[in-house]
């Protein structure tokens, strides 16, 4: 079996181990972190050892290359500087730095630039006015700053060895770039895959593709938003774990409605919160009164679009990975979902939500917290009702059929009775005498967003706040789970009974199957028992004859 350098096998699994120069032990940070936040001791130890957690040797040698580079990279920068005569403030050679830096990286893509030579070209457009005598040590800096970055975003194990050989070593004068360019240009033979492969941008753009055939696309506009805003002019194999987690940050703290902030970009957005957190933290150990953060993303909205980053690069590496030797950087990445999970409401929350309910409130959406709460009915299945999908079946029951639902299998449930009691098939009737297609007024979908969302659910927000029921664990989704816990809990309904009406998957067994089976003439038998404790709170509608 091939030797992989600076690596040792202890069962089975490859550990890294690299000597420490003692001419800088002393002078290193603490610590180098080799994964997300596990890391490896480093000031004063002669080694630093830690463990590469892979069997594959392939992967064990793409590792250890990436990790040298950055090591030796952080010991050169340990080793004392020769003094030289400066002519910049501290902050502005960092601006000016940061400014080259930002040059090369967005003209990486370009395959007719080689990296060296980048280095040459931005330090030749933005550094006229800067004295000779600090140009040296300018571009020394600037290998450093994308020395790593450049070994980290290359997939050709020669390109890397390369890399670490020729950029580490000090380069003090100018004409030695060009001698640095030439070898690379020679050692490399063909030119590294990262300067070919599409960029971000052209992922997107492939991803978006209406001939694909996946009609769900454009639920990812958030992430792709956010890929496309901050890695665009990217080759896609650069996007590593570290980016992952900053795009994960990102959405967890983006605030709700950013879209519509077209001058602040999101992570511009996601670091005000960042920091506005922090300083609160601030002021409460002073005892003082935060100050007000703006609404996030809600958990569950914000856990679905971190869930797309992994289906995103599934799909990339599916369709670019074996060209391209693509490694998935977001796999395991998701981690423990943030938030938590809807809870069912309490018998005073119900009696506060409903004490004087009127259906017939907002053009009579009041229906809809009464349809989620006594069939278990999901937002966008209730605003998505048409009026012909409510109809008077067979046994004198009314029936209301769901033809588009969130597993894609339709269903047929009766209405409750206390439904019916209160005038929701008088309302139905009146917007079908009317001609209306859908059950709910002023309901609509857009290109963009395939859900009956939108105002209603910004409405059905604003009555449970009215009625001092909002929170991270209780908003309108638990109306489905309060159906949940007062049906699970009757010992007169069966269980499949009101797993039917509401939806809820059964095992895959003979239930299930005799599930599917089941008629609304049966269920309504169960559902009729079902009971909140509200019912003489709720007014019938005035047009009920």
């Amino acid at each position: 079996m091939k030797k992989i350098s600076n690596t040792t096998q202890r069962g089975g699994r490859y550990h890294y181990k690299l000597t420490i120069p003692s001419d800088v032990r002393g002078d290193l940070p603490e610590h180098y972190e080799y994964d997300h936040g596990k890391k490896a001791k480093l000031k004063h130890h002669e080694h630093v050892r830690f463990t590469l957690g892979t069997s594959d040797p392939a992967m064990a040698d793409i590792l250890q290359q990436s990790h040298t580079a950055k090591l030796k990279a952080m010991f050169l920068a340990a080793r004392p500087q020769p003094t030289i005569i400066r002519t910049m403030a501290a902050m502005d050679e960092q601006r000016l730095l940061d400014r080259i830096v930002n040059d090369i990286r967005s003209k990486r893509a370009d395959p007719h630039h080689n990296p060296a030579l980048l280095i040459m070209e931005a330090v030749k457009s933005h550094g006229d006015t800067i004295d000779p005598r600090y140009l040296t040590e300018l571009q020394h800096k600037l290998l450093l700053a994308t020395h790593a970055d450049l070994a980290n975003h290359t997939k050709t194990a020669a390109l890397q060895n390369i890399i670490a050989s020729k950029l580490s070593p000090r380069v003090d004068d100018p004409s030695q770039l060009e001698i640095l360019a030439s070898t690379l240009l020679n050692n490399i033979g063909e030119r590294p895959l990262y300067l070919t492969q599409p960029t971000v941008k052209d992922v997107i753009d492939d991803f978006l593709n209406p001939d694909k055939g996946n009609r769900k696309r454009s639920n990812y506009s958030t992430l792709l938003t956010i890929l496309e805003t901050h890695y665009a002019d990217r080759p896609i194999g650069s996007i590593e774990r570290d980016d992952i987690y900053d795009i994960r940050r990102i959405i967890r703290n983006l605030p709700y409605g950013w879209h519509r902030k077209k001058t602040k970009s999101p992570q511009e957005q996601a670091d005000e919160i960042i920091e506005l957190k922090e300083e609160n933290e601030e002021i409460l150990e002073k005892g003082l009164e935060p100050q007000p953060v703006p609404q996030l993303l809600m958990n569950d909205t914000a856990e679905k679009y971190i869930g797309h980053i992994t289906q995103f690069f599934n799909w990339t590496i599916d369709e670019f990975g074996k060209k391209y030797n693509l490694s998935h950087p977001a796999n395991r990445i998701r981690g423990k979902t943030e938030g938590s999970k809807r809870t069912n409401m309490t018998p005073e929350q119900l009696t506060d939500l409903f004490t004087d309910w009127e259906p017939t409130r907002h053009n009579n959406w009041g229906w809809a917290p009464l349809l989620a709460l006594f069939h278990g009915m999901r937002g966008n299945e209730i605003f998505s009702m048409e009026t012909e999908s409510v109809f008077f079946d067979y046994g004198d029951l009314w029936v209301i059929h769901l033809p588009h639902t969130k597993t894609d299998r339709p269903r047929w449930l009766p209405v409750h009775p206390k439904l019916i009691e209160w005038g929701f098939i008088d309302y139905v009737s009146m917007r079908k005498v009317a001609g209306e297609k859908m059950v709910f007024a002023d309901v609509h979908t857009t290109k963009a967003n395939n859900f009956y969302v939108g105002d209603p659910q910004k409405m059905m927000k604003e009555w449970m706040e009215e009625r001092g029921v909002w929170n991270e664990k209780q908003k309108f989704h638990s109306y489905r789970h309060t159906y949940k816990f007062y049906a699970n809990n009757n010992k007169k309904i069966r269980e499949v009974d009101w797993k039917t009406v509401a939806g809820w998957g059964m095992k895959k067994d003979a239930a299930a199957k005799y599930a599917d089976q089941i008629p609304p003439s049966t269920l309504i038998t169960s559902l009729a028992e079902l009971e909140f404790g509200i019912e003489h709170l709720v007014k019938p509608a005035s047009y009920k004859s």
